[in-house]
């Protein structure tokens, strides 16, 4: 199973290999809205090994398990082709420790723009550099980090809010960046998939001066 949502500055596009299907081979997709989505997410959070199950026809789709059932109306219109927007050429890429990352990002946000949320990573030899700044307030904050990264130096700077999004995501220990140019899609993933699981998250970057 493959689920896709966007926005105007981000993508997130998970594939799950465990899921069982009955369909004898072909593929069936749909659109759902954003509203009903967040109903799902609230009505399975809690459950454990509950399995769901979803049968869908051309105008409606049903969630159904031993604690709830859901119907809801698709979305008219075929969804977009996601996978011609992942770039496949990024070829600088950092390895961050997640939770030091999140620190940083959240220490440099209170000293930056509130409205732009704007925050710029500056890649160097194993260092990365987060930093923020509100000129109208004249007040900044940069922090350190140690990463793996040896390609050349490297700039480029994101909405600060978004990317934590993105790394809340991730569950892993270590996430992985994969940049190509400061006004080109970035990659946020796990350094390493868990089995069966692929998480791929694209945020676009943020023009800076």
């Amino acid at each position: 199973m493959v689920s896709v949502a966007t926005d105007s500055r981000k993508m997130i596009k998970h594939k799950d290999l465990s899921v069982t299907s009955f369909t004898n081979g072909t593929v069936d997709n749909f659109t759902l809205s954003n509203k009903v989505s967040r109903i799902i997410l609230s009505l399975i959070t809690n459950l454990e090994d509950e399995g769901i199950k979803v049968i869908s026809n051309e105008q409606n789709v049903w969630f159904k398990c031993d604690y709830f059932s859901l119907t809801s109306r698709l979305i008219e219109g075929r969804y977009p082709n996601y996978d011609s927007v992942i770039p496949r050429d990024n070829d600088k890429i950092a390895i961050i420790d997640k939770s030091q990352f999140i620190a940083a990002l959240k220490r440099v946000l209170l000293m930056g723009n509130p409205t732009s949320e704007l925050v710029i990573l500056s890649f160097t030899n194993n260092r990365l550099d987060v930093s923020a700044e509100d000129i109208d307030f004249q007040k900044s904050a940069s922090e350190f980090i140690d990463c793996t990264y040896s390609n050349e130096d490297f700039k480029i700077g994101f909405k600060g809010s978004v990317l934590l999004q993105l790394l809340t995501n991730i569950t892993g220990v270590y996430v992985k960046i994969s940049m190509k140019d400061p006004s080109r899609a970035a990659l946020v993933q796990e350094n390493v998939q868990a089995e069966g699981i692929e998480y791929t998250s694209l945020i676009m970057p943020m023009r800076y001066d």
